[in-house]
């Protein structure tokens, strides 16, 4: 268990290190614009650990079956899509935010959000990876892998802060979070092969880069709600059979629960 401690508290070390770094480099309210920029990161990072917990003990039920690496990877190209694609709707969405509900002393905090955003995602990858080690008990390679991202996080931002701001911070810890998710796609290898769904995932990646460029380059609130609907579109579509599955399961639990009250009365 020793290992996974710093697994478990990568985006709160990462995420305080960079805060130090622009206290250093650009003072207190910088760090107040990231603070608020972080904060909406980090819910989506505790929605995800749901998930995570979720899989970790489906990844473990599963590790020594002969379909393991086709489970692993239609699940994980499934939460890839998912992801990504919520992503995709928030990015329009946290500028809306923030640029109508939050102080105007923090309205730029919505352009260091989408990168952050990007980094929860990353952050999470390479938690799903990190259940093969804890399947084969191998976890040290968790702890370094984490260790890896952390310096390459600290060692971006320290470079970026002084020259491009805070958005140099937000970078720094999305390719920590990247480095650490890469390693343990090579590493994890050892105990398990996922195939990429690679067109799949490409796509979904072009389209986050569109998002983010319209974001940034549309300041209207009527282009970002138009933004807002295709993204929800976006989601829908890519997302539509889960959904249709997650219904179908509510729908049964309901019917199911229906049947128990009516035999009890």
């Amino acid at each position: 268990s020793l290992p996974l401690i710093p697994n478990a508290v990568s985006w709160w070390f990462i995420n305080s290190a960079n805060r130090y770094i622009i206290i250093y480099f650009l003072g207190q309210s910088s760090n107040g614009i990231y603070a608020l920029s972080s904060r909406l990161a980090m819910a989506l990072y505790a929605v995800n650990s749901i998930f995570n917990l979720a899989w970790q003990e489906s990844a473990i039920t599963e590790f020594n079956k002969v379909n393991r690496d086709k489970y692993y990877s239609n699940t994980f190209n499934k939460y890839f899509i998912l992801e990504m694609t919520l992503i995709i709707l928030l990015i329009p969405l946290s500028k809306i935010y923030v640029q109508h509900f939050v102080s105007p002393d923090y309205i730029d905090s919505w352009r260091y959000i989408p990168i952050l955003f990007l980094g929860v995602g990353f952050a999470t990858f390479s938690t799903f990876f990190a259940t093969g080690y804890m399947s084969a008990k191998k976890t040290v390679g968790a702890f370094s892998t984490t260790v890896f991202g952390a310096v390459a996080n600290i060692l971006v931002a320290w470079v970026l802060v002084p020259k491009i701001g805070l958005q140099g911070a937000a970078i720094g810890l999305a390719i920590g979070f990247l480095v650490t998710w890469l390693l343990r796609i090579k590493q994890t290898k050892r105990f398990f092969n996922i195939e990429f769904d690679k067109w799949r995932m490409i796509w979904v990646l072009i389209l986050t880069s569109i998002s983010l460029f319209l974001v940034f380059r549309i300041e209207n609130l009527y282009g970002l709600i138009a933004i807002s609907l295709v993204s929800a579109i976006i989601f829908v579509f890519y997302n539509r059979m889960l959904m249709m599955t997650i219904l179908k399961k509510l729908k049964g639990k309901i019917c199911s629960a229906a049947i128990l009250d009516s035999i009890e009365i």
